[in-house]
């Protein structure tokens, strides 16, 4: 079966689910994909809907904190001698840190490594939160190099998942419309598909825009080796 029918079976077997709903006397309403069947919110998209804690202020986390805190700016894959590459580390992670760190991962139902949910999705506060998700009004509160160059690589995906809540209504509002099949629905479709372009074109901008403050030679240099383990690993 091709994928725009498959596509269009389980959009009308969700629109049977909401014909009884609205209207009194079971009215017709327009059939409708929820983002929410998928885990994303009507609101922020793909980034979590609710407000991040920037930083645990009790024990014992404090301990946590205050370690992660004194790793900012570390620099990894220097160019060591063979003794120091064979010797200056551990091969396996001491059980005071393991235990507790896979616990914690369990509980929030996160593999224990790092991953663009934990380094970006749940990575960021607003400054001003009546401002709105600006890119002048994004703060990244963790980073490996604390270098503007990675805290702006960073903002740059949540800037575009944030622009991604928009660009599903108006695909949901098209897929709506496009099972009416009326004159007016047609015009609305167009309509939104123009806006859509203009939405794709703005992120399109955003994505350019990282390399206006995230420094090639820093990402590479000192960004980028905390993502693949340092260079010293094969």
């Amino acid at each position: 079966m091709e994928v725009a029918s498959c596509l269009g079976v389980r959009h009308q077997l969700g629109a049977q689910k909401r014909q009884i709903s609205g209207a009194p006397g079971g009215g017709y309403s327009a059939p409708s994909f929820g983002m929410m069947e998928f885990n994303v919110d009507v609101h922020s998209g793909f980034l979590p809907s609710l407000t991040q804690i920037a930083k645990f202020e009790q024990d014992p986390w404090t301990v946590w904190e205050d370690v992660l805190d004194s790793m900012k700016g570390f620099r990894v894959g220097t160019k060591n001698s063979d003794k120091a590459e064979k010797d200056g580390f551990s091969v396996l992670v001491p059980r005071s840190i393991s235990i507790p760190f896979c616990a914690v991962s369990d509980a929030l139902d996160m593999p224990p490594v790092l991953t663009y949910a934990n380094m970006v999705l749940y990575n960021w506060s607003l400054i001003d939160p009546s401002a709105g998700l600006e890119a002048s009004n994004i703060h990244i509160p963790k980073t490996f190099a604390a270098t503007n160059s990675e805290a702006h690589f960073l903002k740059t995906s949540v800037l575009v998942k944030a622009l991604g809540p928009a660009c599903l209504a108006l695909m949901q509002s098209s897929l709506d419309k496009a099972f009416l099949r009326d004159a007016l629905s047609i015009c609305r479709i167009c309509r939104n598909l123009g806006q859509l372009s203009k939405m794709i074109d703005h992120i399109t901008q955003v994505l350019q825009d990282v390399c206006t403050d995230c420094d090639p030679r820093t990402f590479y240099r000192e960004i980028r080796p905390w993502y693949n383990g340092g260079e010293c690993v094969k």
